[in-house]
């Protein structure tokens, strides 16, 4: 039999693992910035909402009629992102999908191996334990081609650093 406290404890350790395994991208000079708050304690905690600014390589756009089709980006790590959880976990470099752009944001211009530096904004939203992402690109600039990009792992503070 599961007591109060034993359930407590397992959903307490379900919720961790599960803000810990959300794959960050990073880069040392990545920007973070928030404007959501954390869980209130609710069984819905409000919505956590961070923007983020990287770079990195446009690995495919979405074809018009195409539904199916998205926009990818492989992006340089972001040391600052914030997972479901609130706490700051940091994203490795990888490839991801963005599947909305904010108003105003347009693709053209830009192709396929184009590198680009990207705003965008995160909200994780959802009851605690099973929160998911939303990404919404806010803005786009195509780079010069020949500007270097870092594909690495996120930069981790020592213990006991800040």
């Amino acid at each position: 039999m599961i007591t109060t406290d034993k359930a407590a404890a397992i959903a307490a350790a379900c919720f961790f693992v599960s803000a810990l395994s959300v794959p960050g991208c990073e880069k040392p000079g990545t920007s973070a910035t928030s404007t959501g708050a954390a869980s209130t304690g609710q069984t819905d905690p409000a919505p956590i909402t961070h923007t983020y600014k990287t770079r990195g390589i446009i690995m495919s756009l979405p074809v018009p009629g195409n539904p199916a089709s998205e926009l990818q980006i492989q992006h340089e790590a972001i040391d600052g992102f914030v997972g479901a959880s609130g706490e700051i976990v940091g994203m490795n470099a990888m490839t991801m999908p963005f599947p909305r752009l904010a108003t105003g944001v347009t693709l053209d211009g830009l192709a396929k191996g184009d590198k680009v530096e990207f705003t965008f904004t995160n909200t994780w939203s959802g009851p605690a334990g099973s929160r998911r992402p939303d990404w919404v690109v806010d803005s786009m600039a195509k780079l010069p081609a020949d500007t270097e990009l870092v594909f690495g792992k996120k930069q981790t503070p020592a213990p006991g650093g800040p």
